[in-house]
């Protein structure tokens, strides 16, 4: 598994200036880097009582996996074709991760994580044409929690879980704008990323 031999990009400083990945790798980082940025989603998730702890969690797991797609969509080089297979591999490899993490059935959480993403691809698309990129944010952290109003009673975790996402996008976008395809011959591509 790439987690046991690699560091995530946020933990990178230390590699050398072009590291070399395998396609199955390439996915295999982003997918840590959704469920990397699960994580301190999932602990600000826990702290309200309010929230409807299991909707919300895999609300935010399909929208970090939009996130992702839209940063290698719009920030990398990488060509339309290979961002097309990249989508349906992360997708794929973050679904099953959260099927077997929580002993689920395949078929229909595969079904509702499919659906849920097209519903968020729909809103990042309506949003965009209206808002500025904090709002999307801001509205998508409405969205997962289910919360049609800030309000008192859930504005601070609305907050939080917007800083959680804005910490995200930026690490996407880094990632995203130092990816591009090293090879290509025949196959499936290798990548390269570059450090700053």
């Amino acid at each position: 598994m790439l987690k046991e031999n690699m560091r995530t990009w946020s933990n990178m400083k230390e590699l050398k200036p072009k590291l070399l990945l395998k396609y199955n790798e390439f996915v295999d980082l982003w997918v840590d880097m959704i469920f990397e940025y699960v994580e301190p989603i999932e602990s600000t998730l826990q702290d309200d009582e309010v929230v409807d702890y299991s909707d919300a969690f895999f609300n935010a797991l399909v929208y970090l996996t939009v996130l992702s797609i839209n940063a290698l969509s719009v920030g990398s080089k990488i060509n339309k074709d290979i961002i097309a297979a990249l989508e349906k591999d992360i997708k794929e490899s973050v679904c099953k991760k959260f099927t077997v993490a929580n002993n689920l059935d395949d078929a229909s959480t595969e079904q509702n994580f499919q659906h849920k993403y097209q519903e968020f691809v729909g809103l990042m698309k309506h949003f965009k044409d209206e808002m500025t990129p904090e709002m999307i944010l801001l509205s998508f952290s409405r969205v997962i929690l289910n919360a049609q109003k800030l309000d008192q009673k859930n504005q601070k975790i609305i907050i939080k879980l917007n800083e959680n996402l804005t910490e995200a996008v930026l690490s996407y976008d880094k990632l995203s704008k130092n990816s591009g395809v090293s090879l290509k011959i025949i196959g499936k591509p290798n990548f390269m990323i570059q450090r700053d």
